[in-house]
C-alpha cells in the first residue's frame, strides 16, 4: 500500500485507531476468561470482569470516548488478578493441576501485553504526536509475546510459527522481519506502531517493515 496523501481524521476515527488494539487484547482476555468459567472451580469468579470486558467492548465498538480510558483498563486488569488470586487462595489442590497452568499462563502473556497497551495510550494521550526510536528486537519480541498468548489461548488447536520449516497442517505462518539502518531502530509515532503490531500480521502472512535514512 503506497500513501500518496494526508488522511483527514475526525475525532472518532482517531478513538477507533487508537484503541484498536485494545479491541484486539479484550477479545483474548474474554475467551480465556469464558474458557476458566466452564470448569466447575471456576464458577463465579470471572463473572463481573466478562460483564466489564463487554461493556468496554461495547462502547469502543459504539465510540462511547469518556466510557474508556487507560486508567478504566487497568482497573479493569486489576480485578482479573485479584479474581484469580481468589481463585488460587479457595482451591489450592486445583491450582496445582495442568489444566490449571494451561489457563494461567495464557492469561499471564495477555495481562503483560495489556501493561504495554496502557503505557503506550498514556504516552499517547500525553504527546499524540511524538516520534519515538523502537528498538527492532524488543519490537518483535512484543510481536511474539502477542502471537504466543493467541496460540495459548486456542488451547491445542493450531500453533503460531515463524520459521516456514517448522511448518504443520493446523500451524499458522507469521513472517516477520525489520530492518534498519539507524543502529537498530525504526522511528514509529506510538500510534503507528501499535496499528502495524495490531493489523498487519492479520492481513497478510508475511510483514516486512524497512526503515532506512
Amino acid at each position: 500500500m503506497e500513501i500518496t496523501h494526508q488522511s483527514e481524521l475526525n475525532d472518532a476515527t482517531i478513538f477507533t485507531l487508537e484503541m484498536h488494539s485494545f479491541l484486539n487484547i479484550l477479545s483474548v482476555l474474554s475467551g480465556i476468561l469464558q474458557y476458566f468459567r466452564s470448569h466447575p472451580e471456576c464458577q463465579g469468579y470471572f463473572d463481573n470482569e466478562i460483564e466489564s470486558i463487554r461493556k468496554m467492548i461495547y462502547a469502543i465498538d459504539n465510540n462511547h470516548q469518556s466510557e474508556v480510558s487507560a486508567d478504566g483498563v487497568e482497573g479493569l486488569k486489576n480485578a482479573i488478578i485479584d479474581a484469580l488470586n481468589r481463585l488460587r487462595s479457595d482451591n489450592p489442590d486445583y491450582a496445582k493441576g495442568g489444566d490449571y497452568a494451561d489457563l494461567t499462563e495464557p492469561l499471564d502473556e495477555v495481562l503483560g501485553v495489556v501493561d504495554i497497551r496502557i503505557a503506550e495510550l498514556r504516552a499517547r494521550g500525553m504527546n499524540p504526536d511524538q516520534w519515538q526510536l523502537i528498538n527492532t528486537d524488543e519490537y518483535l519480541t512484543e510481536f511474539h509475546h502477542f502471537f504466543l498468548a493467541v496460540q495459548k489461548n486456542s488451547l491445542g488447536r493450531y500453533r503460531i510459527i515463524h520459521n516456514l520449516a517448522d511448518h504443520r497442517s493446523n500451524d499458522y505462518l507469521v513472517n516477520i522481519k525489520i530492518d534498519s539502518d539507524t543502529n537498530n531502530a525504526v522511528p514509529l509515532t506510538i500510534l503507528l506502531k501499535d496499528i502495524i503490531t495490531k493489523s498487519a500480521p492479520w492481513v497478510t502472512d508475511q510483514v516486512c517493515l524497512r526503515h532506512g535514512m
